[in-house]
């Protein structure tokens, strides 16, 4: 006879794409679960709330915030940066043709380049 798992969650709600909350047997309270793109896999949170309405704000505060900093990590890795990429583009054209100095003058270009260093 197969026994009822108290780790069964028990109610769910989605609230819109890679955000959902959720609520287990065990706990009376809420969890929050977030999809990270970045690392491809599933955040779980508990929000320490037992009112659905209360979770529901709660996730998405916690989006927000895990958002805006997974954002600045994202954009400060190197090879995700648009330097990276021109760099990339640049040893690619080398290889091709010989007119590639010029598009590494625009590129890096002391005042209305695209890629700026202060």
């Amino acid at each position: 006879m197969a026994v009822e798992s108290k780790n069964k969650t028990t109610s769910i709600k989605h609230l819109r794409q890679g955000l959902s909350i959720f609520q287990t047997g065990r706990s009376p309270y809420w969890f929050i679960r977030l999809r990270d793109p970045l690392e491809g896999r599933y955040v779980v949170k508990s929000s320490k709330e037992e009112s659905r309405v209360e979770a529901i704000a709660a996730a998405n505060e916690f989006e927000k915030a895990f958002f805006k900093k997974a954002n600045g990590d994202f954009s400060r890795k190197k090879t995700t940066s648009f330097e990276h990429c021109a760099d990339h583009m640049l040893a690619t054209q080398t290889a091709r043709s010989k007119s590639h100095d010029s598009d590494r003058k625009l590129l890096y270009h002391q005042k209305d380049g695209i890629i700026w260093s202060p």
